[in-house]
């Protein structure tokens, strides 16, 4: 701080023996007044200080000026009145900021945080260090890391986050009725059920954005808009959210809604930027709006794009790029900011306010500490950890990422992201195709529209070209604005063009087909039976007696009694019980060795042998003891990736678990003792013939 001036000691001695006398306002004058506050404030007197301040306040009302502030603000600094001493300080530097010292813009920086002005606080900090700088003095560590962390903490207090909880289980239910009347065409009741889940939950992301793609299908513009702006408040960097509201807003006709729209694109180009064709998209709409410069700059970032346009694409866009190149002079407005949002009271929230703030700068490692921080202080706060298994994904931790994924869809059912998240994680291993299917499904019923398009390139990739089909089309009605819409339009166009041309060959395929199924009707229907044959060739019996006996042995004997322990362990409940038998049972059916191979040999043998006698085995669909057998182990064997999933501590859906089921039961009843015993007392019967 700087030191006072001190007047000459004949004036203080001087003024020494009137310095108690009250003043008299007829004659008050500011030079006097000053001369008494330096006479006072060097005084002993404990109430000198005092005094001396109130001459100066006295002095300065009658004659403002710089230094009288700047005294002012030293005495109240000496006398301990901070608040006082800043207020002074920073009514100086507005005037004289270059006569401010180290101690006063510390003092000023101090204050501006104590109010909460952070951006001010940074501003006298760095006055500081600009100070130490010009005057060759090394600026304190603290400084610097002062002004960043106060940077982080502004910019986390002007992040948005939604203000509704999570949706209650009877807007879950509401929302789940909504979707089945919609599928089944039942528009009227769906679209009243997606309202009664929003009045349930207002929060309710998943069913605001099928509201607005129902609304939108049936041309209500203005009411799926509002489905729109209720998805986007809910969850406002929700890609889905944004640019649907972004392409319907660009169909109005109004300016503010044009230019919302242009914002709202570049947000969700920000949000998903491997979707190359929203930069086609803005640069079509920044060119009709008319700037050029905006437009050019996106067109050139979708030419140039690996993932974006073909050179077909490419080649389409060349005259857009030439129009663009010679009207780079016209410019547009800025687009206008979306608007402010309500806030969410949670523990949570400023720790993850702070974590998206350092995740901007990419300090991943803090944006970590305080993701886990936020997600201890309240676990039902979902975002927080949904966006730290997003970090942990990104930095490679695939495990941590999955148990943090896990934690948000415990503690927000109802999160389609997370789900969403999840599942793409587990897709990545091909080992756990089954689980990230099982995992899809679980996003579907949320709501999600990615996992529509998920399933359905699942369904295709096994052949299941209906089910695809239905998949996509749902996922292309409930997003037609979606990243994937236009490869959905291609592959459903395509296929229609297919059909067309299997209709055109249909008819003259028609004989074939009749003849192909007179000829599958004789392969089932034809052949023999094993006792006919065996009555019918009295030698028989003894030829196959031992294919006969090992196939009992194998199957009625060992196969019996293996399923029926099996389903007694896997009705028992207990985990450990049922991962050690589904991994027995697997382990038996399975391989060169295993039942499901002795048994075809076995029923292969016996084939063999009557054709080598002239005969021809109907086992596939005739045999009233073998066909059952037959159909049991293939059933057995179709039953082998489920059990390999539990053996392995997963879970199967409810649908999985009671197709398991029937399918064992079947076959522990088809290879019962009792089946083994009336082949063997047939082949006994056979034998026993002259």
């Amino acid at each position: 701080m700087r030191a006072a001036p001190i007047p000459l000691l004949a004036a203080f001695l001087a003024l020494a023996t009137r310095a108690a006398e009250p003043p008299d306002p007829c004659r008050e004058d500011p030079a006097r007044l000053v001369l008494e506050a330096d006479a006072l404030a060097t005084s002993k007197r404990p109430e000198g200080l005092d005094a001396a301040r109130d001459r100066l306040r006295r002095a300065r009302l009658l004659a403002p000026s710089l230094e009288l502030t700047l005294r002012g603000a030293d005495l109240a600094l000496v006398a301990g009145d901070e608040l006082e001493a800043a207020e002074l300080y920073a009514e100086a530097a507005r005037d004289g900021g270059d006569l401010l010292g180290v101690t006063e813009r510390m003092l000023l920086a101090r204050a501006a945080e104590a109010r909460g002005d952070r951006r001010g606080a940074m501003l006298q900090y760095g006055h500081v260090l600009t100070r130490l700088q010009l005057e060759g003095t090394p600026a304190p560590a603290f400084l610097g890391e002062r002004i960043r962390l106060l940077d982080v903490e502004d910019e986390a207090r002007r992040l948005r986050v939604p203000a509704f909880p999570p949706p209650s289980a009877l807007s879950q239910k509401t929302f789940a009725e909504a979707k089945a009347a919609a599928a089944a065409g039942r528009v009227d009741a769906a679209r009243e059920s997606y309202r009664l889940a929003l009045r349930l939950s207002p929060g309710y992301v998943e069913a605001a954005l099928a509201l607005g793609a129902l609304e939108a299908r049936a041309a209500h513009v203005p009411e799926a808009i509002a489905a729109s702006r209720t998805a986007l408040a809910a969850d406002p960097d929700r890609f889905e959210a944004v640019l649907s509201l972004a392409n319907l807003l660009w169909t109005e006709p109004d300016r503010a809604a044009k230019e919302e729209s242009l914002a709202l694109l570049d947000r969700a180009r920000s949000l998903r930027p491997d979707v190359a064709r929203l930069l086609r998209d803005s640069a079509e709409r920044w060119a009709v709006w008319g700037d050029a410069a905006r437009a050019l700059e996106r067109l050139d970032a979708y030419r140039a794009s690996p993932t974006g346009a073909s050179p077909a694409e490419r080649a389409a866009t060349d005259g857009l790029r030439a129009r663009l190149a010679m009207s780079l002079a016209m410019t547009g407005p800025d687009p206008l900011a979306t608007p402010s949002l309500p806030e969410l009271t949670s523990s949570a929230l400023e720790p993850y306010r702070l974590a998206q703030a350092y995740l901007r700068r990419g300090e991943d490692d803090r944006a970590v500490a305080l993701l886990r921080d936020a997600a201890a202080r309240d676990p039902r706060f979902a975002p927080a950890t949904e966006l730290l298994g997003a970090v942990l994904e990104r930095l490679g931790d695939g495990a941590g990422a999955e148990a943090a994924y896990r934690r948000a869809i415990a503690a927000d059912p109802a999160r389609a992201t997370a789900r969403e998240r999840l599942a793409a994680l587990v897709s990545r291993d091909p080992a756990r195709r089954d689980e990230a299917r099982l995992a899809w499904e679980e996003a579907e019923r949320a709501g999600s529209r990615e996992a529509l398009y998920r399933l359905g390139r699942d369904a295709e990739e096994r052949g299941e070209r209906l089910a695809a089909d239905r998949l996509y089309t749902r996922a292309l009605e409930e997003a037609p604005d979606g990243p994937h819409a236009e490869e959905l339009r291609a592959k459903l166009a395509e296929r229609a063009r297919r059909d067309v041309r299997t209709l055109r060959l249909a008819a003259g395929g028609l004989a074939l087909a009749l003849a192909a199924m007179s000829a599958i009707a004789l392969r089932r229907f034809g052949g023999t039976t094993l006792e006919r044959w065996l009555l019918e060739d009295e030698s028989a019996a003894r030829d196959v007696r031992p294919v006969i006996g090992r196939l009992r042995h194998e199957a009625f004997k060992h196969g019996g009694l293996l399923l029926a322990e099996t389903l007694a362990r896997l009705e028992s409940g207990e985990p450990a019980a049922r991962r050690a038998a589904a991994g027995l049972l697997s382990e038996r059916l399975s391989g060169d060795l295993g039942l499901v191979a002795e048994a075809r040999r076995a029923l292969g043998a016996l084939k063999t042998e009557a054709r080598r006698r002239g005969r021809r085995l109907n086992l596939r669909g005739k045999d009233p003891l073998l066909s059952p057998v037959r159909a049991a182990f293939a059933a057995l064997e179709g039953t082998l990736p489920d059990l390999r999933r539990i053996a392995g501590g997963g879970a199967l859906s409810a649908r999985a678990g009671r197709r398991l089921a029937t399918t064992l039961e079947a076959a522990r009843e088809a290879l019962s003792a009792r089946a083994g015993t009336e082949l063997g007392r047939l082949l006994d019967r056979a034998a026993s013939f002259p």
